[in-house]
């Protein structure tokens, strides 16, 4: 099975609904050199979480195969939400938490789910790659060009 990197940024940094900017580096790992395919684009009204949920999915979106992946983000809920296997538990509990409230991004989810299907997966937080300076620049130029 070929291995594949998705690295996401989201230029939303809060909890609150904003709009903003996110992006994907998804990156095929070769004998060689890595070959890539990147995107950035806006998003409207969504919270840090839920725009890296989005970016990491449409990064599926532009794979045509199967592969073992790693998923690099900065969000801690995201990788914690995977390690510690509360989407499992999640979907057993149709989509409600331990005090019984919908989960949030229930939907951002159960698509990130089904596209991970039939996969192996891992989930790095917080780790600064060769992509990332890269990547900060460039929402950092989507924003300064929204000015």
């Amino acid at each position: 099975m070929k291995e594949v990197n998705i690295y996401v940024k989201s230029g939303i940094k809060s909890t609150r609904r904003r709009d903003g900017y996110i992006g994907y580096v998804l990156e095929l790992v070769t004998d060689t050199k890595p070959i890539t395919l990147n995107s950035f684009q806006k998003v409207e009204q969504m919270t840090a979480n839920q725009s890296e949920l989005v970016a990491i999915s449409k990064a599926l979106k532009r794979m045509k195969e199967k592969c073992v992946l790693t998923i690099y983000t900065d969000s801690k809920y995201i990788g914690a939400a995977i390690d510690n296997k509360w989407i499992d538990g999640w979907q057993k509990k149709n989509w409600v938490n331990a005090k019984n409230e919908p989960i949030a991004n229930s939907e951002e989810w159960q698509q990130l789910l089904k596209l991970l299907e039939g996969q192996p997966y891992s989930v790095v937080v917080g780790f600064k790659h060769e992509y990332s300076t890269w990547m900060e620049s460039e929402l950092a130029k989507k924003i300064c060009d929204k000015a």
